[in-house]
């Protein structure tokens, strides 16, 4: 793994860093794979959930359950669950508990999740996108989450 880009990983602690990483100049999805394969998909992804369970703001009826993150990237496919309560939210590997939505998407797709650039509809129709389950719950959801 390279030190430079675990340092750079490092430096991101908010959406508004992965928006100024996103934002350099000629930052393509296939760079974005690059990166994360340099990172490492699983340190990449453990960074991002971890920070995504961070960014959690519990508020409304219908923000508890497991969502099941299947995300694509250029070494494989990685498996995250996210536990929302109306106390917090926690990220784990894998897939062992059954999820109330499941989303599957690239690692590019994720990292615009994070972002807070995400258009869940135009995601759909291009298919960056795949959603199962409650989909009520998956529309809602990019609410509750403070970018």
């Amino acid at each position: 793994m390279s030190d430079n880009l675990k340092g750079l990983l490092d430096q991101i602690a908010s959406p508004s860093d992965l928006r100024k990483l996103l934002d350099i100049e000629g930052m393509t999805g296939a760079v974005v794979e690059q990166f994360v394969a340099g990172v490492g998909a699983a340190t990449a992804l453990d960074q991002i959930f971890g920070l995504m369970a961070m960014r959690f703001t519990p508020k409304g009826r219908l923000r508890s359950g497991v969502v099941q993150w299947n995300i694509a990237t250029s070494t494989g496919r990685h498996r995250y669950q996210l536990f929302l309560t109306p106390q917090g939210a926690r990220a784990e590997r894998g897939n062992a508990a059954p999820p109330r939505v499941l989303l599957a998407m690239s690692t590019p797709t994720l990292l615009n999740v994070c972002a807070g650039r995400f258009d869940p509809i135009a995601a759909l129709g291009r298919g960056e996108l795949k959603i199962r389950g409650d989909l009520l719950f998956g529309a809602l959801m990019p609410r509750w989450f403070d970018y």
